[in-house]
């Protein structure tokens, strides 16, 4: 992030305990749905589940837990979307938005003083006030849009 930039969590929706596993995005014109999906740790009750697996997986997986997807995940909508980047956790060399910052996996936020953001013109929303810098990171990746956060619900993950 630059400098002048801070990420702060957005907390309006109750506290995200776990980090998240993962991320789904639609965009549709300019409006976008973004869930974001808490990881859930299960415990491995046994080895055998692995016993068809190479043995070099096996040694390496042994005394792990999986991790999954948890069974609710927040899904927030944004309007008047101005822009949508998504990145692969480690993909710095196109980084458009800033570097990596000290918030990181399982965290939504608002990034103050974006610079992204401050480079809209009016005709592009830039004088609109609640038009905003998000960004959520999951273990694999980091969303980034500048829009207006409408609404953010928790629902049921189909899972099965």
């Amino acid at each position: 992030m630059d400098k002048h930039e801070k990420a702060i969590r957005v907390a309006k929706f109750g506290k995200l305990d776990e980090p998240f596993r993962n991320i789904r995005v639609v965009l549709d014109g300019t409006s976008a749905v973004m869930d974001l999906i808490p990881r859930k740790i299960l415990e491995r009750v046994n080895q055998e589940e692995l016993k068809d697996w190479p043995r070099e997986v096996q040694k390496a997986l042994k005394g792990t837990k999986p991790i999954v997807e948890a069974d609710s995940f927040l899904q927030v909508e944004f309007e008047n979307v101005q822009g949508l980047i998504v990145q692969e956790e480690f993909i710095d060399k196109i980084n458009l938005v800033g570097d990596r910052d000290e918030l990181r996996d399982g965290t939504f936020a608002t990034i103050v003083n974006s610079s992204w953001r401050a480079r809209l013109e009016d005709f592009e929303m830039g004088n609109n006030p609640h038009l905003k810098h998000y960004r959520a990171w999951s273990d694999e990746t980091r969303i980034d849009v500048l829009g207006v956060l409408i609404e953010g619900k928790w629902m049921q993950n189909n899972t099965d």
